[in-house]
């Protein structure tokens, strides 16, 4: 415990010993030596407002009762240890109001009834005394309003730590949920188009056909490598600067020329350099063209890109014969509005023939 902690009461003690020495039987300077004995305990055993037991309030009451009687009769002295009393009590929020109130009351007559039992003891000391209590229940009850005011501010403060870690761990799920669609994106376009490939080899090499077979091979190779590139770019979440959504179009739909898919495109438009959006339209056009490369082949796609304000990418995909299902895969067109919802765009799905996906995104 710090010595200061133990200094008032101690000089109150002091002081009221010495006036014993003079006058053994004073009854004041007796009532002021409990109270700094109480007062000592008090600062020894600590204040525990919440619990009514001898530590909570028995020793602040005997504080609050012993210094007030001792006070007149000693010079406002014996009332230092009431003062004490007072800000343990009052300048605590956590006591109801109503206890704080109770006791004032019981301070104030304790106050007067010390002045009426040493009439000898003074004007001076009296008014002393009243002086004394009215500063000290303005000062306790701004330091009851101070430690109430740091409450709240130590409440806040709380609910904005939790708050941002609630802010954290949403980032981190939004940013788990647009990895997920980027290895989607990625596999789904680079491996799809690789199966295709691989089964049309196959297919020429049992025909015989060792040719258009070996070419074939060559380009899902090169379709191999390039889907590991993509899949270095997505995992390392790298982005180019440069790019535009006619120029990210324009290269997916020279590859799926390539892949041998059949494809009508107008790019009549429709470029930005917005990062969000150039990201939206690359995986929506990955998306489209490998479910249609997938799900109907040998159909002519038609793609159209233009706008302005406001870019629109619409690519539609005639049934295959026979085909009864959309030519889309539900996981991928999921994953597909949602990256581009999240961009700040919407995407529409007409699954009529042909089954036409439309997306609007900010330019």
């Amino acid at each position: 415990m710090a010595i200061s902690g133990i200094a008032g009461p101690a000089l109150v003690g002091a002081l009221m010993a010495v006036r014993l020495v003079d006058q053994p039987a004073h009854a004041g300077a007796w009532l002021g030596l409990v109270a700094a004995a109480a007062w000592l305990a008090h600062t020894v055993v600590g204040f525990e407002p919440n619990r009514r037991t001898a530590t909570g309030w028995l020793l602040p009451g005997v504080m609050l009762v012993a210094g007030s009687l001792a006070s007149a009769s000693t010079d406002v002295v014996g009332f230092v240890p009431a003062i004490a009393g007072l800000f343990a009590v009052l300048g605590w929020p956590s006591v109801p109001v109503r206890q704080g109130v109770v006791a004032a009351g019981v301070c104030l007559l304790a106050l007067a009834a010390g002045m009426l039992v040493a009439p000898d003891a003074g004007v001076g000391a009296a008014l002393g005394s009243l002086v004394a209590f009215g500063m000290v229940l303005l000062g306790a009850l701004g330091r009851r309003q101070f430690r109430a005011s740091e409450a709240v501010d130590r409440s806040m403060l709380e609910e904005r730590v939790a708050a941002a870690a609630e802010r954290a761990r949403m980032a981190a799920l939004e940013e788990r949920a647009r990895l997920a669609r980027d290895l989607h994106d990625v596999l789904a376009h680079s491996l799809g188009a690789l199966v295709v490939q691989l089964d049309a080899v196959d297919a020429e090499l049992e025909a015989g056909q060792t040719g258009p077979a070996r070419s074939r091979a060559r380009r899902a190779r090169t379709l191999a490598a390039d889907g590991l590139d993509e899949a270095r770019r997505a995992v390392a979440a790298l982005r180019d600067p440069d790019a535009t959504t006619e120029s990210v179009v324009r290269s997916l739909v020279e590859t799926h020329r390539g892949l041998g898919g059949a494809i009508t495109a107008s790019l009549s438009g429709g470029t930005s350099t917005r990062p969000e959006t150039v990201d939206a339209i690359r995986r929506s056009t990955q998306e489209l063209l490998t479910n249609a490369r997938r799900h109907a082949p040998g159909q002519e796609v038609r793609l159209e890109l233009d706008g302005a304000e406001q870019i629109t990418l619409a690519v539609s995909t005639p049934r295959a014969p026979g085909t009864a299902s959309p030519a889309g895969g539900g996981r991928g067109l999921t994953g597909l509005r949602e990256r581009v919802e999240a961009a700040g765009g919407s995407a529409t799905v007409d699954a009529g023939d042909p089954f036409t996906v439309t997306v609007r995104l900010p330019a």
